[in-house]
């Protein structure tokens, strides 16, 4: 089954090039990285395939890959920055959204602590989706049956994300989402029906995505901070 959802791929990037050209959306790439499970399961694939099939050119991380063994911060941000520089040219743009999927989102704000600055300021929007309260630096089974120690809270790095707009979405019966403990002055919160799995309705969460990139993301490279 690992093997199946990518835990043993050579590299965690998968490029999803733009499929369709629509008003806007080609002034933006993407970069997302998946949920524990990797891309074959869960929203994570399902989103980054809908944003490429609506004009986002996206580099879609699988973390199941990456996160198998035990990274450091400075290494998550490592890996982002790569996504983002595959991103812009894939997209042939500056600009790029940065999303997360539940493991994926607590991974995107502990690296994008430590990116560099003249990495940051390719960044327009940030969108979290159903980030959790703590904080793993590995994907292990252990983890899945809650039966391992977290690495670190994930409000501490989360709460640094004051250079960019932020989107933070939970499931309305969500009961240890990160997104009601966090803020800060360019955060939008977002609640959709369900639990932490959102119902599975990938359709309601792209629609909540789409309308999130086109109300908050930043129409230019973000200033250096």
């Amino acid at each position: 089954m690992l093997g199946w959802l990518g835990a043993w791929n050579a590299s965690p990037y998968v490029e999803l090039p733009a499929r369709t050209r629509q008003a806007g959306t080609g002034r933006y790439a993407a970069v997302l990285l998946s949920g524990d499970m990797g891309l074959r399961a869960g929203l994570g694939g399902e989103l980054a395939r809908r944003l490429a099939d609506h004009g986002i050119s996206t580099v879609a991380v699988n973390s199941l890959t990456y996160f198998k063994q035990r990274r450091t911060p400075g290494d998550v941000s490592n890996l982002l920055a790569g996504a983002i520089r595959k991103a812009m040219a894939l997209g042939k743009t500056e600009r790029v959204i940065v999303l997360g999927q539940s493991f994926g989102s607590d991974m995107v704000h502990v690296g994008l602590e430590h990116l560099p600055a003249d990495m940051r300021r390719h960044v327009s929007l940030v969108v979290l989706t159903v980030p959790t309260r703590t904080v793993f630096l590995r994907v292990s089974p252990l983890e899945w049956l809650d039966r391992t120690p977290p690495d670190a809270p994930a409000l501490p790095s989360a709460s640094k994300l004051n250079w960019v707009p932020v989107v933070c979405i939970r499931g309305r019966d969500e009961p240890d989402s990160l997104c009601p403990l966090l803020h800060l002055p360019n955060l939008t919160r977002i609640v959709l029906p369900g639990d932490h799995y959102l119902g599975k309705d990938a359709d309601r969460l792209f629609g909540a995505v789409s309308d999130a990139i086109a109300r908050h993301a930043l129409p230019g490279p973000a200033a250096s901070r």
